[in-house]
């Protein structure tokens, strides 16, 4: 039977035979097994309940490693189905939308449908992502005029003997510990063997055309003779940002689903400006802030025209929930004079309907000033720390020094939710270019004709 747990945790697709065999295997009362990887929950029902407990177990899921959820099984074992309207609610692209309410990353979920018994059993299995998630807000539901909160802000769940709940200190130390294991060991594959050498070796440095050896570097702390050599995982690896992001992006080369998370990239937006920061650098900045809620303007805006257009018709034809919805902000602010027709492209081929309707938002702008000053405003003003800021009347300047305290706090994690979405807004106002700099040069035809 650990051959089927080890399904559960596998990189590949959760197949109807694999889930009608965990099913048999497990899926009687007292069995041990179903309290770690797999739960089974006999119904769910289309009720803010029900949506908020599922959003709150993958979640805890993804936190935890995996999990596989089966719908239509109670907790004896016994098969009771579930009707044909499951199907619709579960399909990921839905659930994707319900969880982009409460969190800011994409986490992948794979619906397997099996029949059992003359019943439909559906298998939703939780891939993780690699980090960890928490709640951007509160879920919470009406339950007969008194609000009941399912899930906090800033809480980091976890799965635990068949429930989802608040991770212990000791949960959350051995999950931190397991992830940074899990990149130690990445990054140990991928070190070259380039040389071997008995104990006690040292390595000489020689001056060309010498045959005399004038410099010793030993890993001896007790020859004084030695000069010491600085680990790699130290408290401060890199001399600066620049010599931070080009080993970053050497990995995203070799690795293109690499990513660096959005604090990282604002601590780097300080030093971006300087002359040894290129735009292979950039382009990477804008792929990370694409797929993990970063600031994208600033980094598409340094781009060459040619470059920023590739990687719009890449991750358009990729059609990745979160990259895709940020690719729809950034076409109407580098390619506004095509912007309808690209957005329609887009539209036809998403089947989110968050996107959807941000879609039909993106395109009711008529007018280029507005679209910059309100791309990201839905009511009325947003807030940073308490005070309304005004688009209307706010200056380039203000505007700057205002997106560079953002930068600041998302670099050391301290951002709020509300305070990021006026980083957005900023970033949009400052860093997209005047309307009639906007010319496609036929992108949407190159979209049609698939020429990259």
């Amino acid at each position: 039977m650990e051959s089927q747990l080890q399904v559960i945790r596998q990189d590949k697709s959760l197949s109807s035979v694999d889930l009608e065999n965990i099913i048999k295997n497990f899926a009687r009362k007292g069995c041990r097994n179903e309290k770690s990887l797999i739960d089974f929950k006999e119904t769910f029902e289309d009720s803010p309940k029900h949506w908020l407990d599922l959003c709150k177990d993958i979640v805890a899921a993804n936190n935890s490693g995996c999990s596989l959820l089966i719908y239509g099984v109670d907790n004896n074992g016994n098969i009771k189905g579930c009707d044909m309207k499951t199907e619709k609610l579960f399909d990921p692209s839905r659930i994707q939308d319900k969880l982009n309410k409460y969190i800011s990353n994409e986490l992948p979920v794979e619906c397997t449908v099996v029949n059992c018994q003359g019943r439909k059993i559906y298998g939703l299995r939780i891939k993780p992502t690699g980090h960890l998630i928490i709640f951007d807000k509160n879920g919470q539901y009406d339950n007969k005029g008194k609000p009941t909160v399912v899930f906090r802000e800033g809480v980091l769940y976890v799965r635990s003997h068949s429930e989802s709940r608040p991770a212990s200190q000791y949960e959350l130390n051995k999950i931190i510990e397991n992830i940074t294991m899990q990149h130690v060991r990445g990054l140990i594959a991928k070190i070259e063997k380039v040389a071997y050498a008995p104990q006690g070796s040292a390595i000489n440095i020689i001056p060309p055309g010498k045959t005399k050896i004038n410099l010793s570097v030993k890993l001896d702390p007790n020859n004084p003779e030695a000069i010491p050599i600085k680990p790699v995982l130290d408290d401060e690896p890199f001399v600066d940002a620049i010599q931070e992001a080009t080993a970053q992006l050497k990995t995203w080369k070799s690795n293109y689903e690499h990513r660096v998370e959005r604090s990282l990239l604002s601590k780097w937006y300080f030093d971006s400006d300087k002359s040894e920061w290129n735009e292979d650098l950039s382009i990477f900045c804008l792929h990370s802030a694409l797929y993990t809620g970063g600031f994208t303007h600033y980094w598409a805006a340094r781009l060459s025209r040619e470059n920023l257009e590739k990687i719009i018709l890449a991750e358009i034809k990729l059609n990745k929930y979160y990259s895709f919805k940020s690719i729809a902000y950034i076409v109407p602010s580098f390619f506004w004079n095509d912007r309808i027709n690209i957005l329609d492209y887009m539209d036809q081929i998403t089947k989110h309907l968050s996107i959807k309707n941000l879609i039909i938002r993106l395109k009711s702008f008529n007018n280029f000033k507005r679209y910059e000053r309100r791309a990201r405003i839905y009511n009325g003003n947003l807030k940073y720390e308490g005070e309304q800021v005004d688009f209307n009347r706010l200056t380039f300047e203000d505007a700057k020094g205002l997106f560079e305290r953002i930068q600041d706090k998302e670099s050391k994690c301290l951002l709020k939710t509300q305070e990021r979405l006026l980083g957005h807004q900023l970033d949009i106002f400052l860093h997209t270019p005047d309307a009639t700099q906007n010319e496609s040069e036929g992108l949407f035809d190159k979209l049609k004709l698939e020429e990259y």
